[in-house]
C-alpha cells in the first residue's frame, strides 16, 4: 500500500497524537490508584511493576523514563511498618528489567543499565549498571556539568562544583581500576 505524502503526514500526527492520548491515560490511571509522586512529564513504559503497599513513596520527576519489566519498590515487607521513599530524578533513564530497592535515590540524569538492581543513592549524571549496580562512569565530568546545568536548570536547582567533584572522585576516578575488572568481558 502507498501512502501520499499528506496521508503519510496524517498518519504520523495521528500516532503522535494517539501516544499522547496514551502517556495521559496512564498517568492518570496511576494518579486515582495512589501513585501522586508521579510526574505527568515522566514517560512509564508498558509493563512496569509499582509497589502497592506503599504507592505514595515512588517519587519520579519530570523527563524521567522507566523502561518496561521495570520493579520499583518503597517498602520492605507487606508486615512491615517500615516504609521508604524511593526517587527518581529529573531525566534519569532506567534500562529494561531494572529492580529499584525501597529508599534508593536515582540521581539526576543518571543512565541505569538494564537488569541492574538498584539499593541505594545513585550520584547524579552517573552511568549505572550491575547486581548490584555500581557505577561504571560518568556522562560529563564536572565542568562540563556545570556548563549543562547553566544552560538547563535554574540557579537554585544547580548542583554544586564541589559535589559533582567529590562524587566523580569516589565514584570513578579512586576506582578505575576496580571498574575496569569490573566491566570486562
Amino acid at each position: 500500500m502507498k501512502f501520499s505524502s499528506k496521508s503519510k503526514y496524517i498518519y504520523i500526527k495521528f500516532l503522535v497524537f494517539g501516544s499522547r492520548i496514551v502517556r495521559k491515560l496512564k498517568y492518570y490511571s496511576l494518579k486515582i490508584r495512589g501513585y501522586s509522586g508521579i510526574s505527568p512529564k515522566s514517560i512509564i513504559e508498558h509493563g512496569v511493576g509499582f509497589d502497592k503497599v506503599n504507592p505514595e513513596s515512588i517519587i519520579i520527576e519530570d523527563g524521567a523514563v522507566v523502561s518496561s519489566g521495570t520493579l520499583i519498590l518503597s517498602h520492605e515487607h507487606v508486615f512491615s511498618k517500615n516504609k521508604y521513599t524511593t526517587i527518581i530524578e529529573k531525566n534519569a533513564y532506567i534500562g529494561v528489567r531494572c529492580t529499584i530497592l525501597p529508599g534508593a535515590v536515582v540521581g539526576r540524569e543518571s543512565i541505569i543499565g538494564a537488569c541492574s538492581v538498584i539499593r541505594r543513592k545513585i550520584p547524579p549524571y552517573a552511568f549505572v549498571t550491575g547486581n548490584p549496580a555500581k557505577v561504571v562512569g560518568f556522562k560529563l565530568k564536572p565542568e562540563e556539568i556545570i556548563e549543562y546545568e547553566r544552560e538547563n536548570y535554574p540557579e537554585n536547582e544547580r548542583i554544586p562544583l564541589e559535589k559533582l567533584e567529590r562524587d566523580y572522585s569516589k565514584y570513578f576516578l579512586n576506582r578505575l581500576d576496580e571498574i575496569k575488572e569490573f566491566t570486562k568481558i
